[in-house]
């Protein structure tokens, strides 16, 4: 037995055994997030990890979106009715807070109900 070659082996197959496994929390998710009068839908709990928001304007009227949470805050453009965008965004565990920047005359969105919290969990 050649015990060179055999301590070779072994040494690979054990590191190969303990490089990290790219989970799903590791890996960019999609979470579609849908702007309305006076209204954000997107889901109440997500895992964390990186997601990107793929944010959409299905009202009639202008909207953006702000997040804030443990990383500070992320913001969206003013977007037109029908345009989106996708926001890049590394969640972790803890309590997010979603809202509508904008306001129509002296109508503040989020006031109107356009805030949303989402829980990230583990």
């Amino acid at each position: 037995m050649d015990v060179p070659r055999t301590l070779v082996g072994i040494l690979a197959v054990a590191a190969a055994a303990a490089a990290p496994v790219r989970s799903a929390a590791q890996s960019t998710r999609t979470i579609p997030v849908r702007l309305t009068e006076f209204r954000i839908e997107m889901p109440d709990s997500v895992q964390q990890g990186r997601v990107v928001l793929a944010v959409t304007n299905a009202g009639t009227v202008a909207h953006s979106l702000r997040v804030r949470g443990h990383r500070g805050q992320v913001a969206t453009r003013t977007l037109a009715p029908g345009e989106s965008v996708d926001v890049p965004i590394r969640l972790i565990v803890g309590e997010y807070v979603a809202w509508c920047g904008e306001k129509t005359g002296d109508l503040e969105h989020r006031k109107e109900g356009m805030e949303h919290r989402v829980r990230v969990i583990w």
